[in-house]
């Protein structure tokens, strides 16, 4: 009986047991705390990234906005150009159709009034 005695602990033994793993688990839970907060700081470091990366990201969206509003103010620019030129385009080709057809009918008129003289003159001929 005297082994079994010795193999069982008495309360303050047993109290000292627990309170020596709460000790070591109090120090594991304020390491894991630790490494916690480590962690927690790298996530806001990382946050903090990607605040600024989205801050880029809407200033690069702007830019492109701003770009997209500027091509159709160009694009409305350029058909209102390019219409502007095509008017004159066709303004010119009826200024020169007119001139040409000017010159045609000149061009016929003195060729029926050369006809005239020479028959005029054929039928003189013919007449003597």
């Amino acid at each position: 009986m005297k082994k079994r005695s010795a193999q069982l602990a008495t309360k303050a033994d047993v109290e000292k047991a627990i309170e020596g793993l709460a000790q070591t688990t109090a120090r594991s839970f304020a390491e894991v705390d630790k490494r916690f907060a480590g962690v927690d700081k790298r996530f806001i470091a990382i946050d903090k990234r990607f605040d600024e990366v989205d801050k880029r990201f809407i200033a690069i969206d702007k830019r492109f906005a701003d770009i997209d509003e500027k091509l159709l103010l160009l694009n409305e620019k350029m058909d209102t150009g390019f219409a502007e030129i095509r008017e004159e385009m066709h303004q010119g080709f009826r200024s020169i159709l007119a001139a040409v057809e000017s010159v045609e009918y000149i061009t016929l008129q003195s060729r029926i009034e050369i006809l005239e003289t020479d028959v005029a003159q054929i039928k003189q001929k013919v007449k003597m």
